[in-house]
């Protein structure tokens, strides 16, 4: 008997959820995915988390987010609302 492997893979949609206090994104795809901020909170502004040593400080730096924030693959990001 001959086996062959198979795979399949779902390609979920990536996902944002506002909270009182902040925004937050996730992009489970294998893709980069691109958060337009102005459809998902209109008025809304959102900046990064401050992070403590240790922690990636590009990413983690405190600074005001745009309209646009663009997730890479597999990625995850939590903003705290600005205004």
């Amino acid at each position: 008997m001959t086996t062959h492997a198979a795979a399949a893979r779902a390609s979920p949609d990536a996902v944002a959820r506002r909270f009182e206090g902040g925004l937050v994104l996730a992009n489970p795809a294998h893709e980069q995915v691109a958060f337009d901020l102005e459809s998902l909170a209109p008025g809304g502004k959102f900046r990064r988390l401050r992070g403590s040593p240790g922690q990636d400080p590009a990413v983690n730096n405190g600074e005001p987010v745009g309209r646009t924030v663009t997730l890479g693959e597999r990625d995850g990001l939590l903003l705290r609302r600005a205004d």
